[in-house]
Formats: C-alpha cells, sequence, structure tokens
C-alpha cells in the first residue's frame, strides 16, 4: 500500500510540474511572438519554441504555481507536515521573486511591445503596482504568520499578472514575430457577429446547467488536512480530497 501511495504521489508531482512548465513556455511563445505567415500559419518548429525567454518564463510559471500552491497547504494543514511547509516556504518566496524580476527585466529588454498599452493608457499602471505590492506582501505576511493574508497576496498577484499580460499584448491574440504586421488581432482573426451571437447562447444555456453538478462534486470531497495522521476530517474544512493524498503520502514519506 505504501509502494502505491509513492508511485501515486510522484507521478502527481511530475505531471504537476510538467503541466506548470508547459502553461509558461506557451505563455512565453505569445507574449515574445511565434513566425506567422500572410496567412496566419505557424512558419516554425517546435524547437523555435524552445528558446530562452519561453523556457525561462516556464520555469518563473513553476516556481509561481510551487509557492502559491505551498501558501494553500499551509493553511489547510496543521502539525507536522504543517511545521514541514514552514520551513519550505520562504525558499518558495524568494526564489519566485527572484525569477520574477529576471523576467521582468527580460520582458521589457526583449519584449517592447508588452509596455504600448501601459505607456498609451497609464491607468493600467495601477494594476502593475497592485502586482507590485501583492508579491512584497506575501513573505511580510508569512513573517506575521498571516498565512491566509498571504494566499490572497498569491492570488491578487496572479489576477494583475494575467492582466498586465492581457493588456500588454491586446489587441493581439497571437503576436507575430518577427513580422508584427501580420498578427492575429481582436479584430482580423474573430469570428462572425452571428457565431459568436450562437456560442453566447450555447454558453448561457449550458454552463449554468453543470453549476449544481459541479458544486455537488466538490462539496463531497471536501476535508480537512492532517499532517500528524494523514485522515480526512470533513466536519472541519474545504480542502480536495487529491491534496489531502498528496498530505498522506508526504507524511508516509517523511524521514
Amino acid at each position: 500500500m505504501a509502494l502505491v501511495a509513492a508511485n501515486v504521489g510522484h507521478r502527481l508531482l511530475r505531471g504537476s510540474v510538467l503541466s506548470s512548465f508547459i502553461i509558461g513556455v506557451a505563455m512565453g511563445n505569445i507574449v515574445w511572438g511565434i513566425p506567422l505567415d500572410e496567412n496566419g500559419e505557424f512558419g516554425g518548429t517546435f524547437l523555435s519554441l524552445l528558446h530562452p525567454y519561453a523556457l525561462l518564463l516556464g520555469i518563473t510559471t513553476v516556481a509561481l504555481f510551487a509557492m502559491h500552491g505551498a501558501l494553500y497547504a499551509l493553511m489547510k494543514t496543521d502539525g507536522h507536515f504543517h511545521t514541514r511547509i514552514r520551513r519550505w516556504i520562504n525558499p518558495c518566496i524568494i526564489t519566485f521573486i527572484m525569477l520574477y524580476a529576471a523576467t521582468s527585466q527580460a520582458t521589457l529588454l526583449y519584449c517592447p511591445h508588452m509596455t504600448n498599452t501601459v505607456k498609451q493608457h497609464p491607468a493600467f499602471f495601477v494594476v502593475a503596482l497592485t502586482n507590485m505590492l501583492a508579491i512584497a506582501n506575501i513573505p511580510r505576511a508569512i513573517h506575521w504568520k498571516r498565512d491566509f493574508e498571504a494566499f490572497l497576496s498569491s492570488c491578487a498577484a496572479m489576477i494583475a499578472l494575467m492582466g498586465l499580460c492581457g493588456a500588454g499584448l491586446w489587441p493581439n491574440l497571437l503576436y507575430s514575430n518577427p513580422t508584427p504586421e501580420l498578427s492575429l488581432t481582436a479584430y482580423n482573426a474573430s469570428s462572425s457577429t452571428q457565431t459568436l451571437g450562437n456560442m453566447l447562447i450555447i454558453a448561457l444555456t449550458g454552463v449554468p446547467s453543470s453549476s449544481p453538478t459541479r458544486s455537488a462534486s466538490t462539496g463531497s470531497s471536501a476535508a480537512k488536512c492532517s499532517g500528524t495522521s494523514g485522515v480526512l476530517n470533513p466536519q472541519t474544512s474545504m480542502t480536495p480530497a487529491p491534496v489531502c493524498a498528496a498530505v498522506r503520502f508526504t507524511h508516509a514519506n517523511a524521514g
């Protein structure tokens, strides 16, 4: 049983790291731009997508998700496992901040088009300021053991980062590098008005009907993870069962 738990835990770890890295590499290529021809078709190769900027953003994304997940686990665990996470949290925060600073400098130097919207609309600087303050508040909240505040700051930082990315790319949906005039934008790549209307009707019809099922599924797996016993206590808090499974795996392999 312990061997099966260890195998599942290692697969979960590898899958989480790989998926986070791929998301970051994809975002790096969206920001950097990819070669497009006159028909909007990709003109590069798979290896051309693995350039240094995309790899840097991939590693930064892994660090961001690791920090965010550690903050969540810090709130949802207690006992020995909680103590171990508190020892890990500062290295996670420091690693993310260093990679974030490097990524920000690389973006300003090599992707100047990402700053055009902020220059044209100074109000977007509020989003950048919010992002900086949210990131700066994470180590402060951890120092004072305000774990929930640190988690909320991490959430705010992720939302602000996505907002800055979207604002910097607008109106481009897929930036063309090295020929920006071939970029796919919200104007030349959008569907017809009739198609958009049909999709809106489908979304309004389908999404509400699936919400009760999703809520019931989430509620049935709610639990609190104990860092000392690794058992689930459904009467305490809301923690998805996979998170508690990871807690049990880590506790079983603790030293």
